[in-house]
Parts: C-alpha cells; sequence; structure tokens
C-alpha cells in the first residue's frame, strides 16, 4: 500500500529557452537553456550535459530602479563560477588528477627514502643491525614508486577517482605498506583538476546564456519606460 501523497497540480508557467549552437560552421556543440522566472528554474541539456538548479524567486533581490529581480536578471549579472556551483555537483566540476596526485605521492617517498637514509648513515652500526619501523629499502622504495604510478593509472578516468585511488592504496598487494611508510592519510594527497565539463560549462555555454538573459532583460527594462520620462544615465569617467 502507498501511503505517500499524490502530487496535485497547483498551476502552469511558460518559460523561455535559449537555444544555442557553435558560430563557427563545423564545429559541434550545441545547448539548450531554459529559464523560468516564474519559478526559478535553470535547466541546461547540452552537448557537454545535463544540469539545472531552482532558486527561490524571493530571494533574488531587485533591480536598480527597485523592480523585483526575475530569475532572468538575475542570471544576467550573476558570476560564472557561483552559476556552475549551483548546476553542477562537486563530482561533476571536479577530476582526478593523475598526473598531480602521483607527483604528490613520489615526492613524499622521496622525501621518506632520503630520511631514512641519512638516518642510518648518522649512528654506528651497531645501533641500526635491526630494521626500523619505517625503513623504506631500496627494493620498498621502487615497488611503492611503480605501484604509485600503476594505481593513478588505473583510476584516471573512472568517477569518483580520488576515492578509488584511497581504496586502492590501503587494499593493493603492491601498495603494502603504504599507510605506514608513505602518508597514512593519503586523501590529503590527492589533487584534483577542472573536468571537461566543467571548462565547458564555464566558458562556452554560460557566457552565451548570461550576455542573452542581459540583453532580454535591457528589452523588457527599456519596454517598461514611460515615453518622455527621463532616466538617469552613466557618462564614460
Amino acid at each position: 500500500m502507498n501511503d505517500r501523497e499524490p502530487l496535485v497540480l497547483i498551476s502552469t508557467s511558460m518559460a523561455t529557452t535559449y537555444n544555442f549552437r557553435a558560430a563557427t560552421s563545423g564545429l559541434i556543440g550545441w545547448a539548450c537553456c531554459t529559464v523560468n522566472d516564474t519559478t526559478g528554474e535553470l535547466t541546461i541539456t547540452s552537448d557537454w550535459g545535463n544540469y539545472g538548479h531552482r532558486w527561490n524567486t524571493d530571494h533574488l533581490g531587485s533591480c536598480a530602479g527597485g523592480d523585483r529581480r526575475t530569475l532572468t536578471d538575475f542570471i544576467s549579472v550573476g558570476s560564472i563560477d557561483y552559476l556552475a556551483d549551483k548546476l553542477m555537483s562537486r563530482e561533476q566540476i571536479d577530476r582526478f588528477d593523475a598526473e598531480a596526485t602521483m607527483k604528490e605521492f613520489r615526492d613524499m617517498l622521496r622525501d621518506k627514502r632520503r630520511e631514512s637514509k641519512r638516518w642510518y648513515a648518522g649512528l654506528p652500526r651497531q645501533a641500526w643491525e635491526g630494521p626500523r619501523d619505517d625503513e623504506i629499502d631500496k627494493d620498498t622504495a621502487r615497488r611503492l614508486w611503480d605501484a604509485i604510478e600503476s594505481l593513478c593509472i588505473d583510476v584516471e578516468n573512472t568517477r569518483n577517482g580520488g576515492d578509488w585511488f584511497v581504496d586502492g592504496y590501503f587494499s593493493r598487494r603492491d601498495m603494502a605498506d603504504a599507510g605506514r611508510l608513505i602518508c597514512d592519510e593519503p586523501w590529503n594527497l590527492i589533487r584534483t583538476k577542472p573536468s571537461g565539463e566543467y571548462l565547458a560549462i564555464t566558458t562556452i555555454v554560460l557566457p552565451a546564456l548570461v550576455a542573452a538573459c542581459r540583453d532580454s532583460s535591457l528589452r523588457r527594462s527599456a519596454s517598461h519606460r514611460v515615453p518622455g520620462e527621463s532616466h538617469p544615465t552613466t557618462e564614460p569617467s
């Protein structure tokens, strides 16, 4: 038995869809951005994924003239990074950076290996005849050096690559003792980079949408002016 309350239609509303295509012939790229000023919804369907967010229309502020700001107005003056952060999840924005992560762990391994060698070099032989718990000998260093690269390559193109890296760091046989010898909190050394989707949304789609919304806002503002009414202007300084 379904005890959930059924949805009841309370209203309908019209929205504006801005359709974009690559400006240069032969290039692939398109986006359909739908702005609903009534509900505060922005949805994007594009070559680089589908995204959406809904703002509370009571919290969009006011325009310069004191009129209530619509979502179209809000987008027209919005920060590209802010809009992208609302539309995309953290997993969609960031990608595991295999090269940068590998460098961080290898640098740490190299430093620990040098520290281990310096420690033994400063002691008389009888003081280090037994192995230290954190000793990194040549063979272990080489194994971990290669294992770090292998693990980075294996998880590079996976979703949530950082999580998979941490899992492999503690579970893979070739990474044995890494937590003890290199770093016991590997998540602190994981590096990310902006995803291709994020770069496309922030450098291609959203700039085009912001410009289109700005044009729409200016046209609507001009159409609402009373003929003969004086309006302040800003002169170049």
